[in-house]
């Protein structure tokens, strides 16, 4: 194996390895998101979407209340299941 060779196998072994931590933290980052804290995130995104809307369908958009976490598991136990 040339030099040249070894050096590049050893940056792709860094780029390997740089990807693999990532990807790690990655995981560990979602794993560590609670429900709650997800449910949260998707209202919160809702209401900035009703940001970017114009007049009468950002009143609308606004007005829509959207349920509390609490509210929604109350409401996702009383659902049957098929």
């Amino acid at each position: 194996m040339t030099e040249h060779s070894k050096i590049l196998y050893e940056e792709s072994l860094d780029a390997m390895k740089r990807t693999g931590l990532c990807v790690s933290l990655l995981i560990l980052s979602l794993a560590a998101c609670s429900p709650q804290t997800v449910y949260d995130g998707i209202r919160s995104n809702r209401a900035l979407e009703c940001q970017k809307m114009q007049g009468a369908d950002r009143a609308e958009c606004a007005e829509r209340p959207g349920m509390s976490y609490d509210e929604y598991q109350r409401q996702m136990k009383n659902q049957p299941t098929n």
